[in-house]
């Protein structure tokens, strides 16, 4: 009962990092639009000075991609990445 309490208790509790990409699925040189949410410990947003995504493409190298703060949404960064590889 306690276990299924807890579980239920935190299953919408926000995360400090929420990373998506659009769209999901890109051919090379189509742009993806990167969005990254951050949060602090208390879950209010966070506003770093510097925001990087690492991404990792098929063949195992990193492509560093430096986020821009959203206007007028604290703690949202964004950035445009466009591919090189099928499958990055």
């Amino acid at each position: 009962l306690w276990r299924q309490l807890l579980r239920w208790a935190v299953q919408d509790a926000p995360e400090q990092l929420s990373v998506n990409a659009q769209p999901g699925r890109a051919n090379p040189a189509e742009p993806v639009v990167l969005r990254a949410v951050l949060a602090d410990s208390a879950f209010a947003p966070a506003v770093p000075r510097f925001v990087t995504a690492r991404v990792t493409t098929p063949t195992g190298a990193f492509v560093e991609v430096p986020l821009q703060r959203a206007p007028r949404e604290p703690g949202v960064y964004t950035a445009s990445f466009v591919p090189q590889e099928r499958g990055a």
